[in-house]
C-alpha cells in the first residue's frame, strides 16, 4: 500500500513538472529544460514504462536528449536560445 502511494506521488509530481515544462516551451520567460529534467527523474522513480514513454517523446528528443547523453548543444541551438531569451 505504501509503495503504491509513493509511486503515484512520483507520477503526480512528474506530471506537474511536465505541464510546467511544456508551458515553458511556449513562454519565453519560463525555461523548459530544468522542468523536463525533474520530470525525467520523477518518472524514472515511479515506473520504467512511464520513463520509457517520456524518453521516447519528441519533447525529450528535441530538448534534453543530447544534454542527458553529454553530447551538448549544437551551435544553432545555442544561438536560438541566446536570441530568444533576452
Amino acid at each position: 500500500m505504501k509503495i503504491k502511494f509513493v509511486k503515484y506521488t512520483w507520477i503526480v509530481i512528474g506530471l506537474i513538472f511536465f505541464v510546467i515544462g511544456t508551458m515553458g516551451a511556449f513562454l519565453p520567460i519560463l525555461p523548459s529544460f530544468p522542468f523536463y529534467m525533474i520530470t525525467l527523474y520523477c518518472f524514472a522513480r515511479s515506473s520504467k514504462r512511464l520513463h520509457d514513454w517520456f524518453v521516447g517523446t519528441k519533447l525529450y528528443k528535441n530538448n534534453i536528449e543530447k544534454i542527458a547523453n553529454r553530447k551538448g548543444l549544437l551551435l544553432k541551438q545555442k544561438l536560438k536560445i541566446i536570441f530568444f531569451l533576452p
